[in-house]
Parts: C-alpha cells; sequence; structure tokens
C-alpha cells in the first residue's frame, strides 16, 4: 500500500513538474541584445497552451528614458488593469514582478541598487521604447491581438512566467573598421613627404 500511495505522489511531482515547464513555454522572451542596455528589443512569443500552435511573435521593447530596461530575471504575470483603472492613460496592461518580490510592478534593479516599480506589460502606443516596462510594438490592432492571445492562455495555463535575460545568439556589436593602408595610400604618402621636403628646404635656403 505504502508503494502504490509514493509512487502516486512521485506521478503527481513529475506532472506537475512538467506542467510548470510547459507553461514557462506558453510565453517566450527572446532579446535581440547579448546584454543589458539602457534600452533594448525582442520578441515575446505566444503558444497555445493545449496544442503548443504558435498563436503569434510580437516585438517588444524596454527602455530608452527615465531609469532606463527592466532588470533580467524571471517575472510573474499579475493583475490585469483596465481603463477604469488608469491614471496615466497608458491603457489596458498587465503588472509584472520579479519572482520573489512581495509587490505586483517591483523588481530589484543592480544598477541603481535599488527597487524598480509599476513595471507594467503594456503596448508602446507612438513611441518605441519604455521607462522599463515590457512594451508590444505594432499599435493597436497587435496589441487587441496580443492581449487576445495572452487571456486565452492565462485561461488555459493559469499564472505565466517569463524570463528576461540576455541572448548567447545575438550578433556582437559591429567595430569601428581598421583602415588598412594600399599600396597606392603608400605611394600618395612617400609623394607628400617628398614635396614637404623640398618645401623646406626653399624655406631654409638650401640647394
Amino acid at each position: 500500500m505504502r508503494y502504490w500511495v509514493a509512487a502516486a505522489l512521485c506521478a503527481a511531482t513529475m506532472m506537475s513538474a512538467c506542467v510548470s515547464q510547459a507553461a514557462d513555454e506558453h510565453v517566450a522572451v527572446k532579446l535581440n541584445e547579448r546584454d543589458r542596455e539602457y534600452r533594448n528589443t525582442g520578441t515575446i512569443t505566444l503558444r497555445d497552451p493545449i496544442t503548443g500552435s504558435l498563436l503569434g511573435s510580437y516585438e517588444f521593447a524596454t527602455g530608452g528614458f527615465g531609469r532606463g530596461s527592466a532588470p533580467f530575471g524571471t517575472y510573474e504575470l499579475g493583475a490585469f488593469r483596465g481603463t477604469n483603472d488608469d491614471p496615466r492613460r497608458i491603457g489596458p496592461r498587465w503588472m509584472i514582478k520579479q519572482l520573489g518580490q512581495s509587490e505586483d510592478g517591483e523588481a530589484y534593479d543592480p544598477r541603481v541598487k535599488g527597487m524598480r516599480t509599476a513595471l507594467e506589460l503594456h503596448s508602446a502606443h507612438r513611441s518605441t521604447g519604455s521607462q522599463g516596462c515590457i512594451a508590444v510594438i505594432g499599435g493597436p490592432e497587435v496589441w487587441e491581438e496580443f492581449m487576445h492571445n495572452l487571456h486565452h492562455i492565462i485561461e488555459e495555463a493559469g499564472q505565466v512566467v517569463f524570463t528576461l535575460e540576455g541572448n548567447p545568439d545575438a550578433a556582437t556589436p559591429a567595430s569601428e573598421p581598421i583602415p588598412v593602408a594600399t599600396s597606392r595610400d603608400r605611394d600618395e604618402g612617400s609623394r607628400k613627404r617628398t614635396l614637404n621636403r623640398r618645401d623646406n628646404r626653399v624655406a631654409l635656403g638650401g640647394g
């Protein structure tokens, strides 16, 4: 009897872990950059929790204003706020918070050595950045589609968790090209040095 109870508990634990892992894949956030910048950009990919089919991929930006981009870490989707709770006229949105924080909108930022507050997931509107929120780019129609798909994921999967981190596969920033002297450049340089020496001899009265 104890064996069957233990086996059942083990199976339930494994199933819970699998569901939790799958839920994380329903909302996948991928940055375009390797490192955290003042402004980062990327893509949010949404998948159906039941079929796994692609619901949509959406470009986003975080930062560019205020204290910059959202800190890296794992975030939990919090309360949804509609237009009746919108003092700054941002529009319908979700609160987000780093796992481990007690209040919606909170994340610890090592760059400022303090807490960031009022972090949200919302539409980017006319700007292509935010003061740390995750802002979906594309305008009202894209945001409406995004909200519809994300509401569907929440209804089916419950809690939504995603990770914001650097992309190790991102291309490294292009460095300034190093000029390489050609044979023509070297010939031109030699000719100029010869003319300068002649000019110097004339100025000094040399023959």
